[in-house]
Formats: C-alpha cells, sequence, structure tokens
C-alpha cells in the first residue's frame, strides 16, 4: 500500500541549529475530490473541519527540522 504525499514548498533560510544556510520545505496540502464533495454534500460544513489543514504550514530544516523562517537574500 503506497501511502500519499502532499508536494513540498521549498525556500532557503539559516538554520539556527544547524548553524548555516540551509533548504527549507513545508507540505502545500492539496484538495482532493473527496474533501470537494465532503463540502457539497454537507452544505459546506466539511470546510469548518478542513479549514486548519489548509492553514499556512511552516518551513522546517531539511536536514534537522527545526522550524525556521525563511528569509530571502540573508548569508
Amino acid at each position: 500500500m503506497t501511502q500519499h504525499q502532499s508536494p513540498r514548498q521549498q525556500s532557503s533560510g539559516y538554520c539556527p541549529h544547524c548553524e548555516v544556510r540551509k533548504r527549507l520545505v513545508r507540505d502545500r496540502p492539496e484538495l482532493e475530490g473527496w474533501h470537494l464533495l465532503l463540502t457539497i454534500l454537507t452544505v459546506a460544513l466539511w470546510l469548518i473541519v478542513y479549514i486548519p489543514y489548509f492553514s499556512d504550514r511552516p518551513y522546517r530544516c531539511h536536514e534537522c527540522g527545526t522550524v525556521v523562517e525563511p528569509r530571502e537574500g540573508t548569508t
């Protein structure tokens, strides 16, 4: 059985744990067909359950997993 993985957004930034500039990643959720179907069938009540799924997820260091704010142009 395969596991569904969300696509990932990538950026770069300084990781305080690794003490170096690293690649940062975060999961980006996708709206799947059954979520849309449930939203229609429940007259949008399903959106209350699904909204937190779409909330912004933090970027994490690709190496150690530390939550990091991406800052473009920092050295």
